[in-house]
């Protein structure tokens, strides 16, 4: 009897252990059947593309040097690397961990193979809804094998821009402070209506001849804050023009802003002390007022070249180089809110000072 027990208890405790074994396993399954189905969410981006992205992205390979600046100013650390090479000036405002980040390359020379290898987990690239700009991110969604979201790369567009990025990314609380101060910016700019707008004139090149007309994207800082732009020439393609030290003469702008030649290692302040030691331009107002700058660019220009967010803090510089009396913060408070929001950096006085002088 005692045995027939013993049996009967065993048998129990057996049939009781595999039950409970196979509700575990049912549970796990359906554990691991919700987390496969929660890898992934549907987006709706910039251009009005639907996509299926990771929900949660580790790296991101930006398209071009627009988009990288971008990324860098809202998390610099989901980063996989550059489009080109920093220069020194660049780098000089940079976080140091991020200034040797891979080069990929850029337009004909991109390094497909070596993106893939460093397996980003979505790409942005900077564009509009325009059917070219359709086509480019889907075909190099296509070489890359993961999705590729189009953003706004409007001035205007800012705000949107990073709001969009942050509920992408999962930084949307950054996001929102990069958000807001775009917003703040460009609508003070917006309520700007100059009843005698200054006349700007504003220089590229290795002769400060080259020049973003009226209405060029290019040129886009100076028309926001209402100021009227001497060069109103036709564009033909582009965003900038060839023009002549005539035609300057003759324009006689109040202010002249420059930019020199990255690509012949001129700086601006090289181009600025051009123009003021030139005798031909002697007889310019903006000359002999002494009204000529030279625009900053570290680590990116702020008017353009390349047209990204670097620009909202071209458009608070310029701002109190043509209406100080309605700025209500210093240069240096300016700039070291920026820099500190956007690039990461604690910039001193003495930083301030090499920047505004490169």
């Amino acid at each position: 009897m005692k045995k027939i027990l013993a049996l009967c208890t065993a048998l129990t405790m057996m049939f009781s252990v595999v039950g409970c074994s196979t509700n575990t396993t049912t549970q796990n399954e359906t554990n691991t059947n919700k987390a496969e189905t929660a890898t992934t969410v549907t987006v709706t981006d910039m251009a009005g593309r639907t996509l299926e992205i990771k929900s949660e992205i580790n790296k991101v390979y930006c398209a071009e040097p627009v988009s990288a600046i971008a990324l860098y100013t809202l998390e610099p650390e989901l980063l996989l690397g550059w489009n080109y090479k920093l220069n020194d000036y660049e780098k000089e405002f940079i976080l140091p961990e991020y200034q040797n980040l891979p080069v990929y390359g850029m337009n004909d020379s991109v390094n497909i193979e070596a993106i893939i290898n460093d397996s980003p987990d979505v790409c942005i690239q900077m564009g509009s809804s325009k059917e070219s700009d359709i086509e480019k991110a889907d075909k190099l969604s296509e070489q890359l094998g993961i999705p590729v979201l189009i953003i706004s790369n409007s001035l205007h567009d800012s705000a949107e821009m990073y709001r969009f990025m942050g509920t992408v990314l999962g930084q949307e609380e950054k996001a929102e402070a990069l958000a807001k101060y775009c917003e703040d910016v460009l609508t003070s700019a917006k309520e700007l209506t100059p009843s005698n707008p200054p006349t700007i004139y504003y220089g590229n090149g290795e002769d400060s001849l080259e020049t973003a007309p009226a209405g060029s994207v290019s040129a886009e800082v100076f028309e926001i804050l209402g100021a009227d732009n001497v060069a109103k020439v036709e564009l033909d393609g582009g965003s900038r023009v060839q023009v002549s030290s005539e035609q300057i003469l003759s324009w006689d702008p109040e202010y002249i802003f420059v930019n020199g030649e990255p690509k012949k290692s001129i700086t601006g302040s090289q181009a600025k002390d051009s123009i003021l030691e030139n005798p031909a331009y002697a007889s310019l107002q903006a000359v002999q007022n002494n009204k000529v700058y030279s625009i900053p660019k570290s680590p990116f220009a702020w008017v353009d070249r390349p047209m990204g967010p670097n620009r909202i803090i071209g458009i608070e510089w310029v701002k109190s180089v043509l209406y100080p009396d309605l700025t209500t913060k210093s240069q240096n408070e300016i700039i070291k809110e920026f820099y500190n929001l956007f690039y990461h950096m604690e910039l001193t006085d003495t930083q301030i000072e090499r920047l505004l002088s490169m």
